[in-house]
Formats: structure tokens, sequence, C-alpha cells
């Protein structure tokens, strides 16, 4: 079963920074369980955390005011999501649902500013 080191370490972002910006992420990176049907997170929440995939399967997705459901894309194990909501500092534009138990990453915006180098708006 894969654990959050093994996330971090075998992300290709990792490739990019050093040992010592690794060991920070990953102290500052928390795992939670999401149950099959639960929510990674939701639209219009703020964004807090960048997340990953550390063992399951997500689904993006959104429903349209007239209810229509949309599936934008699925996240697999070892897969990411969010850094455009995360730079633009915007709420979420979609639901995160595991379709089965799912555990995922959450690696806070400071520490994904600090340690990717990226500019958030």
């Amino acid at each position: 079963m894969p654990t959050l080191d093994d996330l971090l370490r075998d992300s290709a972002w990792a490739r990019g920074v050093s040992p010592a910006q690794l060991e920070r992420v990953r102290a500052e990176t928390a795992e939670r369980s999401v149950p099959a049907g639960g929510y990674a997170c939701r639209k219009g929440e703020p964004v807090a955390h960048w997340i990953g995939v550390v063992d399951g399967l997500l689904k993006l997705g959104i429903v349209s005011p007239e209810g229509k459901a949309a599936t934008l894309t699925g996240v697999p194990s070892g897969g990411w999501f969010g850094e455009g909501s995360l730079l633009k500092s915007e709420p979420r534009r979609y639901d995160a649902i595991a379709l089965r138990d799912t555990r995922v990453a959450l690696m806070p915006r400071a520490t994904f500013v600090r340690d990717t180098g990226a500019t958030v708006n």
C-alpha cells in the first residue's frame, strides 16, 4: 500500500526540489482518509492546500445550476490537483469525490509556494 512518503518522493515535482525542501514538505503535509462517496474538497471552499492522492481515486466534477452533473477528470494514486485555484487564491471550482476509500495528502499553501517557487496572486 502506498504511503505519503512514497507519494512525495515519487512525484515528478520532487525531482526539482532539494532534499531539505522535500523534508520540510513532508513535515508540513498532512494525510487524510476520505471514505468512498465522501468529499476531499467541495466547490466554493477556500483553497488552502494542494491535494495529492496517496492511494485511491477521486472524481473532480461540477453540478450546473440546473442540476446537471459533469465529471471533469479523475485523479488516481500519485496524482495532484488544485494548483490553479491555489495560485489564483480563488474558491475551489469543483467537488472532489472519492470513488473508493482514498487517502489524500494536503500540502499547505505556504509550503507549496515556498518549496515549489510558485507565485500566488
